[in-house]
């Protein structure tokens, strides 16, 4: 078939507890150890944690929030589009890879933290308004993250 491994670009990664592995030898070249790497544009660590990578996607999906604002603050377009148009940009990119990622109770907090901000900004919903967090899930009817995950 022609198909041949490059070993520059294998990598070898430990993940979770214990200790690391060892050098591989193949074809009288070490194959590299590594803690982290990005694989198709997730990154995995070594320590099996997600948080950095949760970060990284609330932070990617905030700025995609910030560049739609003119769209959130749209007369014309109903609020049924609006949240299309989150679904389909902002919550795919949060989502992205998470089925792979280990969370803790902070990692899922921060993440509804961030869902419920940005229903609040399409809504047009401010700080001092005191609009709990049921109110907003009524008017908009889509469901916490967790249950996508």
């Amino acid at each position: 078939m022609g198909l041949h491994t490059n070993w520059h670009k294998t990598k070898i990664q430990n993940i979770g507890t214990g200790d690391a592995p060892r050098t591989v030898h193949i074809d009288n070249l070490a194959v590299e150890t590594v803690s982290r790497f990005t694989y198709l544009g997730s990154d995995i660590d070594s320590d099996g944690y997600s948080y950095q990578e949760i970060h990284k996607r609330l932070g990617i999906a905030g700025s995609i929030m910030a560049q739609l604002d003119n769209v959130w603050r749209q007369q014309r377009l109903s609020l049924s589009t609006k949240l299309r148009i989150y679904t389909s940009l902002v919550q795919s990119v949060v989502l992205y890879d998470s089925e792979t990622w280990t969370m803790c109770k902070v990692d899922s907090d921060r993440i509804q933290s961030f869902h419920m901000q940005a229903l609040r900004r399409i809504l047009g919903i401010r700080w001092y308004d005191k609009v709990s967090n049921a109110v907003v899930n009524e008017r908009t009817k889509l469901p916490d993250y967790f249950s996508y995950c």
